[in-house]
């Protein structure tokens, strides 16, 4: 600020230096002046314009993430709180400081999800395998992993339809056998009769 201040003198002794020389009246340097006013203003103005935007885009940067950190938080919120790690308040930081905060624990939250989300996909392939060879359609619930609920309790309910459908199969394979070697039985007769 002292630097814009004594720049801003300096230019306006420079000036009156050389107003002196051409020997501009009163008049004339009041209207000089008016006219450097007007444009530093128009100059200065024009900066805290931007720097407004700058500053805008920063918070509406930061809501956004405080937003994805949430859905990120609540999505492995296995114990039920929903929300962000204690000590995160980023609103008596900088705003550089704040969103560069957030996008490390976004970064973590992120982590988090993808290693709860790959459980759930090897847990899912399987389900849906299973699904199918059973000609069964998933429930809703199962029917996609998805973004939203990665808890523990959700994974426990595709592990249980994982076991329920992979025991249906089991049984159908038992009843398929017992009626292939009832088959075999029965053939078995009729071709002994008709000798």
């Amino acid at each position: 600020m002292e630097k814009v201040q004594a720049d801003v003198g300096h230019v306006v002794h420079a000036l009156e230096a050389i107003w002196n020389e051409v020997g501009y009246s009163g008049e004339e340097r009041r209207l000089q002046m008016d006219k450097l006013s007007d444009e530093l203003t128009q100059t200065l103005r024009a900066k805290l314009a931007q720097e407004v935007e700058v500053r805008d885009v920063f918070k509406k940067d930061i809501q956004a993430k405080i937003a994805e950190c949430e859905m990120l938080a609540r999505s492995v919120d296995d114990d039920g709180t929903g929300s962000l790690p204690e000590g995160l308040d980023v609103s008596r930081l900088r705003l550089s400081h704040g969103l560069m905060k957030l996008e490390e624990e976004q970064a973590k939250l992120e982590a988090a999800t993808q290693s709860r989300r790959d459980e759930f996909q090897s847990v899912w392939a399987a389900l849906k395998a299973s699904s199918e060879k059973l000609g069964d359609a998933l429930d809703a619930d199962c029917a996609e992993v998805g973004r939203s609920d990665l808890t523990k309790a959700r994974l426990l309910r595709f592990r249980k339809a994982l076991e329920a459908s992979t025991q249906l199969e089991a049984e159908r394979r038992n009843r398929l056998a017992g009626i292939a070697r009832l088959q075999d039985f029965l053939w078995n007769i009729v071709c002994h009769e008709q000798l």
